[in-house]
């Protein structure tokens, strides 16, 4: 069982929103999450689209989103004068390095997360499979109490290889090389990374879609699940 992280297991949305606010304040920038947030989500999302292109690098997708970021709300005036302190020891460069030490910090688990792995382990072998940063990854991951039943943490930025790549599902399944490949099942909360890549790769696909969202157009899912609580049945 491949299972994502961010958005299946963690929390991710509660641990971006620390640590952007906390890095903000610590800058001395004015920050409203109510405005400011889904600036910076869009600004991530379009990011992260393009590092699953194989558009961009890890290193530059950590600095550039901050760097769109100063400009964006310098531009509306969302944060104040952060345009102007951009030169000031508060640029992107900066500010990436502060946000991913909070966001390093941020191990939340979506509620009842570790209940279903913990039931997981007892029914299959688990490995989770990132698209993120080592330094983020590990940190969060080793705070989570996910390690007691995952057998193998695997991270785009330490293989060279990123979902939807067939690269790091060889990666994520070189420990399980005598289980066949119609026994593995990846789960993810991501059409474009999680379910396109299990389809590409040829493996069963669960999408968890806690919010219902549709899918007119993209990778048809072997399972669409609502709950973490569903996944158990599934196996």
């Amino acid at each position: 069982l491949l299972l994502d992280a961010d958005g299946t297991l963690f929390d991710y949305d509660r641990a971006e929103g620390y640590a952007l606010e906390t890095t903000c304040g610590e800058l001395g920038l004015d920050y409203a999450p109510e405005r400011d947030l889904p600036v910076y989500r869009r600004i991530n999302s379009e990011m992260w689209r393009a590092f699953e292109r194989g558009e961009i690098d890890p290193g530059t997708l950590s600095i550039e989103r901050f760097r769109r970021f100063l400009d964006a709300v310098g531009a509306n005036g969302a944060a104040g004068n952060s345009g102007a302190r951009a030169d000031s020891g508060t640029g992107p460069a900066a500010m990436a390095d502060r946000y991913l030490g909070h966001l390093a910090e941020g191990s939340f688990l979506i509620p009842g997360a570790l209940d279903v792995v913990r039931e997981l382990a007892s029914l299959a072998r688990l490995a989770v499979i990132t698209n993120g940063l080592s330094r983020v990854q590990r940190s969060r991951f080793s705070g989570s109490g996910l390690s007691e039943y995952v057998e193998h943490l695997v991270i785009s930025d330490e293989v060279g290889s990123q979902k939807p790549e067939p690269g790091i599902f060889d990666v994520a399944l070189e420990p399980f090389d005598d289980v066949p490949r119609e026994q593995v099942l990846i789960v993810g909360d991501s059409l474009t990374s999680d379910i396109a890549g299990g389809v590409r790769y040829g493996i069963a696909t669960c999408w968890y879609n806690p919010e219902g969202h549709e899918n007119p157009d993209g990778p048809v899912p072997t399972h669409e699940i609502r709950t973490l609580a569903e996944l158990p049945g599934l196996l």
